[in-house]
């Protein structure tokens, strides 16, 4: 990943844990992040906050769950892989207790 990809990550990063930030903002990190996936298919990072602003801007736990599966295909080892698996297992679980 470049240097510029890396501050853009920074950025994006910063701007999804600002409680503050405005959609307007979250969106921008939304294009962003898929300019990046678009250039660098294997980007663990892009994937992972791609992952966090589906989950916590649009509620939408498919695709955030879809994102976090391709980051974790990416590096099982990363140390954010262990939020990510974290994620993926709550999820399955809310899915076998609906289907109760």
């Amino acid at each position: 990943m470049d240097t510029n990809n890396n501050n853009i990550i920074d950025e994006i990063s910063t701007i999804l844990l600002d409680k503050n930030a405005s959609s307007g903002q979250t969106k921008q990190c939304k294009i962003k992040l898929q300019d990046i996936i678009n250039q660098d298919p294997l980007n663990f990072d892009a994937w992972y906050l791609l992952g966090i602003y589906y989950e916590t801007e649009t509620y939408d736990s498919q695709n955030a769950k879809y994102c976090f599966e391709k980051a974790l295909e990416i590096d099982p080892n990363n140390e954010k892989a262990d939020t990510a698996g974290r994620y993926l297992i709550v999820n399955i679980l809310s899915d076998c207790i609906g289907e109760m």
